[in-house]
């Protein structure tokens, strides 16, 4: 697998908050609402994508391919629609194996721990620092077992009573 940068054209769907977060003059928490709007699924594809001529060049002599490198392959997918990814279908809140539930980042696996027909496996992810337990029972069933963010507070948090 060859990672290779494109620039992609996107649109978002925001709530009143979330454009005031991102464009209001304390803009700090504005990449936390756009990586909840991406993995909330709330954005299309639908506006000028390439690939960069100097990155095209860049990757195919890092990688010793054969093809032109003078190029700038552009994507217009306007025409069709725009397009969004849809989400994978789950039962647990949305839980997705191998993603942190807290930012969408990956997730590298630690101890083992057996229970009833299935375990658990502590994770920390490799993005935010926050850990967790994910639970298998035969398949996985989401690491939302004692997750905690980066500072070590539960996630999602917990609601005070009043």
């Amino acid at each position: 697998m060859k990672k290779l940068w494109m620039r992609a054209g996107v649109s978002i769907n925001l709530t009143d908050d979330e454009v005031e977060s991102i464009l209001g003059s304390d803009n700090t928490n504005g990449v936390d609402v756009i990586k909840a709007v991406l993995l909330d699924g709330r954005f299309s594809f639908d506006g000028e994508s390439y690939i960069p001529n100097d990155t095209v060049e860049e990757f195919i002599k890092k990688h010793g391919l054969p093809y032109d490198t003078d190029q700038e392959p552009e994507f217009d997918f306007s025409p069709f629609g725009g397009f969004t990814i849809d989400k994978e279908e789950t039962t647990d809140g949305g839980a997705q194996e191998d993603i942190c539930p807290v930012c969408g980042g990956a997730i590298e696996y630690g101890e083992r721990e057996s229970v009833d027909e299935g375990a658990l496996y502590v994770w920390t992810c490799t993005n935010c620092r926050a850990t967790g337990k994910a639970g298998y029972n035969e398949v996985f069933d989401g690491h939302h077992y004692c997750v905690r963010d980066g500072d070590g507070n539960p996630f999602p948090p917990e609601n005070e009573e009043e």
